[in-house]
């Protein structure tokens, strides 16, 4: 069965049937306000991110789409600003998860999970038992490359890059592997950006922002090649047509 799933600021992540387009199951409630929510599908979890934390559960029966708490991101880690957005990427060859949390303060954190089964993989440094190495379990590289608030965030397999949108109106682009140093950055907006695309076959990002124009622009050359102007408000999100140039 194909499920998709949403989540809202009432604390609510619901599973709908992508068949009928019907309520499949409430996955989630009584959570506090949702700011993303991403599947960890080689472990088949589900991550999500509220403005108290992110927590991580268990997949438990993908038919019915049920979950159960299995941990969460220390709440040490997150004291410093709000979790806002959530990327995933798993890397086959070398069997690593990577789960990547931006925050309201312009902060990049990930999250390298090594494929350990079920052992318990986030542990706090403090509470760890004798004779076990918290770098064994999980490796966490942050950074911060924005002076405000990200507002999207996604990994694009097309490009193998980690993309990250912001309201210091710049788009930044990393390796998910050394996301201390900026692969490149572009500058086309001059307000705050909303988000962005990439559309695989023409090989061009999209973004958009506040000042209502959509920019057309290359990843590996963040120069501004068009812009789309008509919009009379913020444009707040872009998508893209797998296969084709749209």
């Amino acid at each position: 069965k194909d499920i998709f799933i949403t989540a809202a600021h009432d604390g609510k992540v619901l599973a709908w049937d992508a068949g009928n387009l019907q309520l499949h199951n409430v996955v989630l409630t009584g959570l506090d306000w949702i700011t993303r929510v991403v599947h960890m599908h080689h472990s088949h979890r589900l991550v999500v991110a509220t403005t108290s934390g992110v927590k991580i559960y268990d997949i438990v029966n993908r038919e019915l789409f049920t979950v159960r708490y299995y941990d969460e991101i220390p709440p040490w880690l997150l004291a410093h600003a709000t979790p806002m957005a959530l990327s995933y990427y798993f890397d086959e060859k070398k069997v690593i998860e990577y789960l990547i949390i931006a925050d309201h303060d312009g902060i990049v954190t990930i999250y390298t999970f090594y494929d350990n089964g079920h052992f318990p993989i986030i542990l706090d440094p403090r509470n760890v038992p004798p004779n076990i190495q918290f770098k064994d379990y999980t490796k966490i590289q942050r950074f911060k490359h924005h002076t405000d608030h990200i507002t999207y965030m996604r990994y694009i397999p097309g490009i193998q890059l980690l993309v990250t949108a912001s309201l210091d109106s710049t788009v930044k682009i990393f390796e998910v592997e050394r996301v201390n140093r900026v692969r490149s950055t572009f500058r086309g907006h001059v307000k705050a950006c909303n988000g962005f695309v990439y559309n695989e076959r023409a090989k061009l990002m999209a973004s958009c922002g506040v000042e209502r124009d959509v920019l057309l622009w290359n990843p590996f050359s963040p120069d501004n090649i068009s812009r789309l102007s008509g919009h009379n408000s913020s444009v707040k999100a872009l998508c893209t047509i797998k296969d084709t140039n749209e």
